[in-house]
């Protein structure tokens, strides 16, 4: 009897990665909830209360605990709080510039097994999340924007070869908004 059963110890690498996905598409949902409960209790009768932030936190740890699975969940994550950072509520839209500098630090200093200098692909797609803050008018986003950006420079200039062209794209947008 016991050899027609089997068991696995371990879930697969794409039943962890959809697991992942599921969790990650979740929490943003119940983060975009909150965000619009917030909305209409502000333009309702209901009490001026700030939305939780818990959403978000779990992003940022889901993010920083699962750096070899970026390709999985970056764009998710990284969609979800460029939507955070263009929220009129200050307090939600610094949580999410600051998670989404320091995934974007996080993610640039990982060590992935083919070399981040070598894969113009995920450099691109992890530097993009810069590049579309420019797009934001507000002053607090843009100076993180420019942080984080300097940072990048400064610790990992020279792991970033394909990514210059999105650096100078941000540059320039910030240089276009304040002249």
């Amino acid at each position: 009897m016991n050899k027609y059963i089997t068991f696995r110890k371990w879930p697969t690498s794409r039943e962890e990665n959809d697991g992942i996905y599921r969790f990650v598409w979740e929490t943003c949902r119940e983060s975009f909830f909150a965000f619009l409960d917030k909305l209409t209790r502000e333009f309702g009768t209901f009490s001026n209360r700030e939305p939780s932030l818990f959403a978000v936190a779990k992003l940022l740890a889901t993010g920083l605990v699962n750096l070899n699975r970026v390709e999985v969940l970056w764009s998710p994550v990284t969609n979800h709080l460029l939507e955070v950072i263009v929220h009129p509520l200050n307090r939600l839209r610094e949580w999410g510039i600051d998670v989404i500098t320091t995934l974007v630090r996080s993610v640039i200093q990982y060590d992935y097994y083919t070399p981040l200098k070598e894969n113009q692909r995920l450099q691109t797609l992890l530097i993009s999340p810069l590049n579309e803050l420019s797009s934001t008018s507000f002053a607090d986003v843009n100076q993180k924007q420019v942080d984080c950006v300097l940072h990048l420079l400064h610790s990992s200039g020279d792991i970033i070869s394909f990514g210059w062209p999105l650096f100078l794209n941000i540059i320039g947008a910030i240089n276009n908004s304040q002249g």
